[in-house]
């Protein structure tokens, strides 16, 4: 489908910058830097999570790699499956790729809440680009909308800026916004409980196709750095 040739494509340009512009960073710190500094430098690990997400019940965990000259990629997955006998469905699966620019945490000192952090990766302002795919069921006692994964799943892309924030030795406070692409097809329905039988019956009412432009993203990430 022609969607999904797009958020495939979308994809491969940012699976390409994984692979090239970290490689190349590192390729011409080696040339320029010292072993020392590039010691200094070497790859750092974050794991996160989205606390936006978490307080609407969709538990969630990214991992971030840092590859120096300010560039990292990482990768994230949403889980929720929630329901209560059929009184509502509150569910969610999403994974996700992105690459990011760091600017912050430069050598010489950054100072944040009175602590200088000289050289810290993963700090700081920060851009980027993501996508991924995504399904969902939510009815909460009325009409619901279900994006089904067996036939179409959905995909979302954009571009992102936010700011990491040091609050202590390994932890950051990150804040992102992003604007893109949300795309798929959903469907519409309507429970209707068969007293007779005694189960619950959802009656189809549409099937749609999304394609949204707009804000995409909202992130305040509790974010646990690893490595240097």
């Amino acid at each position: 489908m022609k969607g999904i040739d797009e958020i495939r494509f979308a994809l491969v340009v940012i699976l390409a910058g994984l692979v090239i512009m970290p490689d190349r960073a590192y390729a011409q710190r080696a040339d320029a830097e010292p072993a020392a500094t590039q010691a200094k430098c070497a790859p750092s690990v974050a794991l996160r999570t989205n606390m936006l997400y978490d307080l609407a019940a969709v538990p969630n965990i990214g991992v971030e790699l840092g590859l120096g000259r300010g560039w990292s990629y990482g990768a994230d997955l949403k889980y929720g499956w929630w329901t209560d006998n059929y009184k509502f469905f509150h569910r969610t699966f999403a994974f996700g790729l992105n690459v990011r620019k760091y600017f912050g945490a430069p050598e010489g000192g950054k100072r944040d809440f009175g602590r200088v952090y000289d050289g810290r990766s993963l700090t700081g302002h920060h851009i980027g680009v993501y996508g991924g795919f995504l399904t969902y069921d939510y009815e909460l006692g009325g009409r619901g909308y279900i994006s089904d994964y067996r036939e179409d799943w959905s995909r979302y892309a954009g571009m992102d800026y936010g700011y990491s924030l040091p609050v202590s030795r390994r932890l950051n406070l990150d804040f992102t916004i992003g604007f893109g692409y949300l795309g798929g097809r959903y469907k519409e329905y309507l429970p209707d409980w068969d007293s007779s039988s005694g189960t619950m019956h959802y009656v189809w009412q549409a099937t749609r196709d999304r394609a949204y432009f707009g804000p995409s993203r909202l992130e305040v990430s509790l974010v646990w750095i690893i490595g240097k």
